[in-house]
């Protein structure tokens, strides 16, 4: 497998992360404002924005999303889609000197005039931090997964899921007991029955490694 640099515009000299391809193959993607563009007493956040590819050229101008996605005074980040690409899943983060205050999952549905307002995720926010949400199924039911360090695990963050009730709703989150170790686990991406996350508790190179779970039909 060869790794490429996705090239300018995309990448700027700031730090961007959380890439997603919907399904239309549009890339999604987070990224710190540029220092040029800081906002008051020197703070810039980091938004999402997205990229359509161009032939022979390339990814293309970032566009960012609007103020109804991308909150004043938030980070947004950790973009993924539902399978059939009509719902963003991200977070908002508050975040002062490095230190996560706050991360709650948001939503948004698309429409034909482009992205609704976000909503914010019942059921699985709380007094607690909750990101990395990732749509899957589990025993033919669509289910939200995220990393959280709610209280009841098993240390640090670990990987929940909660069954969808409704737009927007869902179920009280269920633990992944056999994902999860006395450490973190993080960045939750399910596949056909395949959970790829990165863990720095379970036996690795060191730091935190990727690792891969197929469901047995027993979780």
């Amino acid at each position: 497998m060869e790794v490429k640099n996705a090239g300018t515009p995309v990448n700027n000299p700031e730090s961007q992360g959380s890439p997603a391809l919907h399904p239309d193959g549009v890339l999604y993607f987070s990224s710190l404002s540029d220092k040029s563009a800081k906002k008051e007493e020197g703070i810039h956040f980091a938004k999402l924005y997205s990229s359509e590819f161009e032939k022979d050229k390339g990814w293309g101008k970032p566009s960012e999303l609007p103020e109804i996605i991308n909150r004043e005074g938030y980070h947004s980040t950790n973009v993924s889609f539902s399978k059939d690409g009509n719902t963003m899943f991200f977070n908002r983060i508050l975040s002062e000197g490095g230190h996560m205050d706050e991360s709650k999952i948001y939503l948004s549905t698309r429409t034909a005039s482009g992205w609704s307002p976000a909503i914010e995720a019942t059921g699985v926010n709380g007094e607690f931090i909750a990101r990395h949400p990732v749509e899957g199924e589990l025993f033919g039911n669509t289910v939200l997964f995220f990393s959280s360090d709610m209280q009841g695990g098993k240390g640090g963050f670990d990987l929940y899921y909660a069954n969808k009730t409704g737009e927007g709703q869902y179920s009280d989150p269920i633990n992944l007991a056999d994902l999860n170790s006395a450490k973190d686990e993080i960045t939750p991406y399910y596949h056909e029955g395949k959970m790829y996350f990165s863990s720095d508790g379970w036996p690795g190179i060191g730091g935190f490694d990727v690792f891969l779970s197929t469901w047995n039909g027993a979780q």
